[in-house]
């Protein structure tokens, strides 16, 4: 039957709902965070804070369920937050658009009960919960962990449902529906409260939890160019060419991939022209067809390797009017390890950086996609050649039995604070005069002497050369009378990685630990298994796209990829003294970094992250980008809040 179509029919919103009209499950992907009210922006963010504390129950599930472990300060922690907090600012914004919803149909008016109730409800079992935490933690017995582990499921799962339940079936609706001006009333109502875990300030009774997970995780760019708007294009354009290069080279070897298989194919032929027995000739034939099918999926391997479409992640919508500076400080558990950080609303880069990542990305990205064994030595020579101390740099040579370095004196005599660095160069490289600019400017921001380790390197010198040296180095230290609250160790890059085994040597040896330690674009997973090698291999501008570099192998020598002092993404951090890390976002190691973080603030670590936006792998030796100056202060911040002080896990635990 046919039927006139009608013309849409402009209304304008009213206070009062609708009747019959409500959002189904599953409707979360229509919330535009661009056009919400204030109120619903709040409560989302809210949601997204208490889904943070959730996580950390859920690793206190697994605790229980995989190792028997509880930590009950952890959970007395998260749920003396969700009896206190969310009652205070977070259930009246709720309840304020619930009055306004509940003239709605029925059902929706039902919901609104249940989800009032679910208030209550929550509360109830969060303070059960915080009574069962208190009082296994004052009398130090463990409770029944059986019915703890299921407690905590079922109060994680129920909140889980019931945020979903009031984002999709009230806020949804109420976003279309209610007017301007009831927004604003709501807005009015509501006092702003500041929240005592995830503002800039914490409040004292939730450091435990602050500390333990939810260290910062800082968002951070200082220029004025949106550097996706360059970026994105060069990106594109390295991708295109790659892509160009593996196509025009496939056909020959699609070919040759080809006659291996025919060949051996030929071969089983006439075996089985000469076997005896059903069976035997069954055999070789499904040997012959499992051939034929590692062929087929071998040329497609091939031919998806070439063209990799899905290697350039879709880059994000330029920011309008970016400001000339901007900082984001945000306390952030979760680690972005599954995509490329989301670009956010910040300023860009400055015009040094946009060129430094250009002019990185012709030149030294394609050499360094092609260091092998026999080339090594070559490039290790041209670094020689540049090799000189910058002016101003006052520079000592020390040459021990064990190691050698130099001292980068920022005073008259010799002080008793000491940072202690070790250069990247991913292991094949030494020393280059801007880590010796770097190493200085740290030194004289922080009234400290400079330890430049020249470690040795592979391919002559492979794992552990050049822990023995960083060990060496540090004993050198103790020998001369440095007590270790006096020493800060730092690396960038390669150095970086070196620096977390050196901590984890001392560990395993008993031997006490410094104050502190930075890492600047560290290298810690040398099997190269992060996503962000992945998502990020088109945009970061300074390593090589190729997955499997050949200097790591060089230096990894004959050692498993996952040994602790290699990669030491896969130690054991508890006991560790402060960590201080920056990274770019666009680094193919940026997962190197979040990755450690993760694991060491699980461990007790305090562990403090600041993520760079767009910025060259290793951008602090790169002296004339305005960043390198501005991440090096902060890093001085870091270092001067230390030097001096006491790590209460000085003593190595095994």
């Amino acid at each position: 039957m046919n039927e006139k179509k009608r013309k849409p029919v402009r209304r304008k919103a009213r206070s009062t709902p609708r009747k019959g009209r409500r959002a189904q499950p599953g409707s979360r992907a229509q919330i535009d965070r661009a056009r919400l009210p204030g109120p619903v922006l709040a409560i989302l963010d809210e949601h997204k804070y208490i889904a943070r504390l959730l996580l950390l129950l859920q690793d206190q599930i697994a605790a229980i369920e995989h190792h028997g472990e509880v930590d009950y300060d952890t959970i007395g922690g998260v749920m003396r937050y969700m009896v206190n907090i969310p009652d205070v600012f977070h259930h009246p914004k709720e309840d304020l658009i619930f009055e306004r919803m509940s003239g709605a149909d029925a059902e929706l008016a039902e919901t609104i009960q249940r989800l009032r109730e679910g208030h209550r409800a929550i509360v109830a079992s969060g303070r059960s919960l915080l009574e069962k935490a208190t009082t296994a933690a004052a009398s130090g017995k463990p409770g029944d962990l059986r019915d703890l582990c299921n407690d905590l499921r079922h109060y994680v799962n129920g909140l889980r449902e019931h945020m979903e339940t009031e984002e999709t079936r009230v806020f949804v609706p109420a976003v279309a529906q209610l007017r301007a001006a009831d927004w604003r009333e709501i807005d009015r109502l509501i006092k702003p409260v500041l929240d005592p875990v995830f503002s800039d300030t914490v409040a004292e009774e939730y450091l435990p939890i602050f500390g333990k997970y939810l260290n910062r995780a800082s968002r951070i760019a200082t220029g004025a160019v949106p550097f996706m708007l360059i970026e994105g294009v060069a990106a594109g354009a390295e991708q295109a060419l790659h892509a160009g290069v593996a196509i025009g080279d496939l056909s020959w070897r699609l070919l040759q991939e080809g006659e291996r298989s025919t060949r051996r194919q030929l071969q089983l032929l006439r075996k089985t022209a000469r076997a005896r027995g059903a069976k035997a000739t069954f055999r070789s034939l499904r040997r012959i067809s499992d051939i034929q099918i590692d062929w087929i999926r071998t040329s497609i391997a091939m031919l998806l390797a070439a063209l990799e479409p899905d290697e350039l992640q879709a880059l994000e919508n330029r920011a309008r009017a970016p400001q000339r500076r901007s900082l984001k400080a945000r306390k952030e558990l979760e680690t972005f390890m599954e995509n490329p950080l989301p670009q956010r609303r910040l300023a860009g880069v400055s015009w040094q950086a946009v060129a430094m990542n250009l002019l990185l990305r012709l030149t030294v990205k394609q050499m360094m996609a092609w260091v092998s064994l026999d080339r090594a030595g070559d490039l290790q020579q041209l670094v020689h050649v540049l090799d000189r101390v910058p002016t101003g740099v006052k520079s000592t040579p020390l040459a021990t039995s064990q190691f050698r370095g130099e001292w980068l004196r920022t005073g008259a005599k010799a002080r008793e604070r000491v940072i202690l660095h070790l250069p990247g160069g991913a292991f094949i490289l030494p020393a280059t005069p801007g880590h010796r600019t770097m190493l200085d400017r740290v030194c004289r921001a922080c009234d400290a002497d400079g330890l430049l380790v020249h470690y040795r390197l592979a391919p002559e010198h492979p794992f552990p050369a050049g822990l023995e040296d960083a060990l060496a180095a540090y004993g050198y230290l103790l020998d001369n009378g440095i007590e270790p609250r006096n020493i800060v160790i730092m690396g960038d890059s390669a150095g970086g990685g070196l620096a977390l085994s050196l901590v984890l040597a001392l560990k395993q040896q008993g031997l006490p630990l410094p104050c502190g330690v930075v890492l600047l674009s560290a290298l810690t997973d040398l099997s190269l298994t992060n996503p962000s090698q992945r998502f990020n291999r088109w945009r970061d501008t300074l390593l090589p796209v190729r997955r499997d570099m050949q200097n790591y192998k060089i230096y990894r020598g004959k050692a498993p990829a996952d040994h602790p002092l290699l990669s030491p993404v896969f130690g054991n951090f508890r006991g560790f003294p402060p960590i201080f890390a920056q990274v770019s976002s666009t680094e193919t190691l940026l997962d190197d970094t979040l990755r450690v973080a993760r694991k060491a603030r699980g461990q007790g670590v305090d562990f403090e992250v600041e993520v760079w936006e767009g910025l060259p792998h290793d951008w602090h030796i790169f002296g004339v980008i305005p960043e390198a100056v501005e991440a090096l202060a902060r890093v001085s911040d870091f270092v001067r809040r230390h030097l001096g002080r006491e790590h209460a896990g000085t003593t190595a635990q095994t």
